[in-house]
């Protein structure tokens, strides 16, 4: 994980939850997003993520939900 999202809870859930759709080749439009992840070699802005996936940005959506993030 970066350094500039160590200790900032909503950062570290947000570099988390875009992790696991970065390593599906997503193609990310936010500037943010741009500037921390590779898009390069992306290929999809719907990627096919496994159920465990699925369920892991469920969760993390809610934490981000409770955070106010």
């Amino acid at each position: 994980m970066p350094r500039q999202f160590v200790g900032d809870i909503c950062a570290e859930l947000w570099f988390e939850r875009n992790l696991i759709f970065h390593s599906h080749g997503f193609c990310f439009q936010t500037e943010r997003a741009r500037s921390v992840f590779d898009t390069r070699a992306c290929t999809t802005r719907n990627p096919r993520l496994t159920a465990a996936e699925q369920t892991r940005v469920q969760q993390i959506q809610a934490l981000e939900r409770r955070h106010g993030c």
